[in-house]
C-alpha cells in the first residue's frame, strides 16, 4: 500500500470459502472445487469507533456473503478474473480506500505435489497503482501478417475399439452395504466380460471418505484397483462401469454422497481425452491415495501418464488424502472360512477358492463373514489393524510368509507409513 493507505485502518476477512466451477478444464467446470478468499480493506474506522454505529463502517458480514456469491456464481477461466471482480466489488463499498484480495485454489490440477495456488491483486480508489509504469505513447506500427491458424488438437475417437489389447486401470470403491461382497462380485463380473482380461487385483484398502468442507461425515470406503487389458472401446468400458454401478444399486441422487459402488476408468493405455464424459487419464487420479496406494501394491512399477502423472508409488506418498488410508487386506478375495479347530481335531482340507476366473491371491489367515460395511474389518483382522495384547497369539496367521494385512503403523489405527511392501514375520 502507499504511505497514505498504510496510515489507514484495516478490516480483514480471511478464509472466506465456497465451492466454485472456475477453471479451464472440463472437469473443473463439471465437478467444481474449493476456493478460499482473503480480503483486506483499508478504511478509516474513527467515525465508526466514535459512533459505535454499523452504518459508519463496512458491514463485513455482507461483504463475506458477496464474496461467496462470486465464488459460487458465474464460472470464469482464471482466478485472476475472479480476484479482480471481488476486488472491484469490495472497493465499491462506502469508506473502502483500497483492497487486497488473495484467491486460493488448493485443489488446482497442477500435476505435481503442492500446497496451494494463490493469486493476489491490489486495487485502490484512484484505480491506478502508483508503482505501475506510465502508458507508452501510441506509435503507428505496420500491421503484422495474419498468423496461420494452428489446427486444433484432434480428440480421440472414444468409440473406436483398439486393434490390439490395451492396458487399463479400473478403480473400485463403496461405503454402503456389504461392500466387500459387492467388490468381489464386480471382479467376478469383470473376469467374465468379453473383451476384458483381468491381469491383477490389488489389496483391499479401507480409506476415509474424501469430502467437501463442512460435509456430513460418511462411513469409510473400501477400495481396490483392477489391472486389465481390453479390446473394448473407451466408451464401451465406461458404459460397462456404469452398468456395474447400476447393477449393484448405485443411485446418483447426491454429488459426493455415499454409494454402494463406484467404478472409475483411471487409465486407458496412453490415451488422452478431455471429453466431458470421459476425461483420460482420470483428472484427479494423481491426488487420490485411495487409488494410488492399492495400485502401487498391485504394480510397484506403475506409471500414471498425462499431466500431473509420474511413478504411482511416489504419487501415493504425497497424495493429499494419504493419511486417510487406514489399512490394506491382502487376502480379501478368498471365501470366508471358519476358525481353525484345535490342532488335534484339524483334518487336512484344501484352502477356500476365490470366485471362478478370479486371479488367486496368497491364502492367509481365515476370516469371519461380515454383515455390512461396519463389520468389514473382521475380528481377527481388527486385531492386526488395531492391536490387542491379550489376543495377539490367537490372531497370528499360520503362514510363515506374509501377514494378511499390510500394517506398519502403531497399533492405534494411525495411517500406515508410506512403505508399499507387506510386512514379514521377522520385521
Amino acid at each position: 500500500m502507499t504511505g497514505t493507505e498504510a496510515a489507514l485502518d484495516e478490516i480483514r476477512l480471511l478464509g472466506v470459502g465456497g465451492v466454485g466451477r472456475h477453471g479451464v478444464f472440463p472437469e473443473e467446470r463439471r465437478e467444481g472445487q474449493t476456493f478460499l478468499v482473503d480480503v483486506v480493506m483499508a478504511v478509516d474506522t474513527r467515525a465508526a469507533a466514535a459512533s459505535d454505529d454499523l452504518a459508519s463502517t463496512v458491514d463485513y458480514a455482507a461483504a463475506a456473503r458477496e464474496i461467496v456469491d462470486f465464488i459460487e456464481g458465474e464460472p470464469v477461466n482464471l482466478i485472476e478474473t475472479l480476484a479482480n471482480r471481488i476486488a472491484e466489488a469490495m472497493l465499491s463499498r462506502t469508506g473502502v480506500r483500497s483492497v487486497d484480495v488473495t484467491v486460493h485454489k488448493p485443489e488446482a490440477p497442477v500435476g505435481v505435489p503442492y500446497s496451494d495456488v494463490q493469486v493476489h491483486v491490489r486495487r485502490s480508489t484512484d484505480r491506478q497503482d502508483a508503482d505501475a509504469p506510465a502508458p507508452e505513447p501510441a506509435i503507428a506500427r505496420a500491421e503484422p501478417a495474419p498468423a496461420r491458424a494452428e489446427p486444433e488438437h484432434a480428440q480421440p475417437d472414444l468409440d473406436a475399439a483398439p486393434e490390439q489389447p490395451v492396458p487399463v486401470v479400473l478403480a473400485l470403491g463403496g461405503n454402503v452395504g456389504d461392500v466387500r461382497t459387492t467388490l468381489r462380485g464386480v471382479i467376478a463380473d469383470l473376469t467374465t466380460t468379453d473383451g476384458l482380461t483381468v491381469e491383477e487385483i490389488s489389496p483391499l484398502a479401507r480409506t476415509s471418505a474424501v469430502l467437501q468442507p463442512d460435509a456430513v461425515a460418511q462411513p469409510d470406503y473400501l477400495n481396490a484397483v483392477v489391472l486389465a487389458t481390453t479390446t473394448l472401446a473407451p466408451r464401451e468400458l465406461l458404459d460397462l462401469a456404469h452398468h456395474l454401478e447400476g447393477t449393484y444399486g448405485r443411485q446418483r441422487t447426491q454429488r459426493w454422497g455415499e454409494r454402494t459402488l463406484d467404478v472409475d476408468l483411471i487409465v486407458y493405455g496412453t490415451l488422452t481425452s478431455t471429453d466431458p464424459e470421459l476425461t483420460l487419464p482420470h483428472p484427479r487420479a494423481n491426488e487420490r491415495a485411495f487409488v494410488l496406494v492399492p495400485w502401487a501394491q498391485a504394480d510397484p512399477d506403475a506409471f500414471l501418464p498425462g499431466l500431473g502423472g509420474g511413478p504411482v508409488a511416489a504419487l501415493a506418498e504425497t497424495a493429499p488424502d494419504r493419511a486417510g488410508v487406514r489399512w490394506l487386506a491382502l487376502d480379501w478375495l478368498e471365501d470366508p472360512a471358519p476358525r481353525p479347530a484345535p490342532a488335534a481335531a484339524v483334518s487336512p482340507s484344501s484352502p477356500p477358492s476365490p470366485p471362478d476366473g478370479v486371479p488367486h491371491l496368497p491364502q492367509e489367515a481365515p476370516a469371519e463373514p461380515e454383515d455390512d460395511v461396519e463389520e468389514e474389518n473382521l475380528e481377527d483382522l481388527e486385531l492386526l489393524a488395531h492391536g490387542d495384547e491379550d489376543s495377539s497369539e490367537a490372531a497370528e496367521p499360520e503362514s510363515d510368509d506374509l501377514l494378511p494385512w499390510v500394517r506398519n503403523q502403531p497399533a492405534d489405527e494411525a495411517p500406515i507409513a508410506p512403505r508399499w511392501q507387506p510386512l514379514h514375520r521377522d520385521e
